[in-house]
């Protein structure tokens, strides 16, 4: 039997993977997805960097949804499981602001910023 800590890896890494696989579809409407993707999402597409125009496109990548989650949970883990919503701001903000300067670019819209 799993315990709590490998299924919180597993359902972290699954939201991941998801993400890396919708990222082609962000920012899309309902009616463009189902135009551009008729039969679903079932491989990596090219997606654009939001908020980061002036790179190409990319394949595989999470996006800052998933970094946004990731925030969270480093809250969570910090406190002991307690949600305290400025201490999930500080690590957001944290998040945003090491993926821009020192990291991958997550591609944080300007209403993310």
């Amino acid at each position: 039997m799993m315990g709590v800590g490998a299924k919180c890896s597993g359902a972290r890494l699954a939201a991941r993977v998801g993400d890396a696989i919708g990222a082609g579809a962000e920012g899309l409407s309902h009616s463009e997805i189902m135009e551009r993707f008729p039969d679903g999402s079932r491989k990596l597409y090219a997606a654009t960097h939001m908020g980061v125009y002036h790179l190409p496109a990319r394949f595989g990548c999470y996006t800052d949804d998933s970094n946004s989650a990731l925030a969270i949970m480093r809250s969570l883990v910090e406190l002991n499981g307690q949600l305290n919503c400025h201490h999930v701001a500080y690590h957001h903000a944290r998040h945003w602001y090491d993926g821009c300067s020192l990291g991958p670019l997550r591609g944080y819209p300007g209403s993310a910023q």
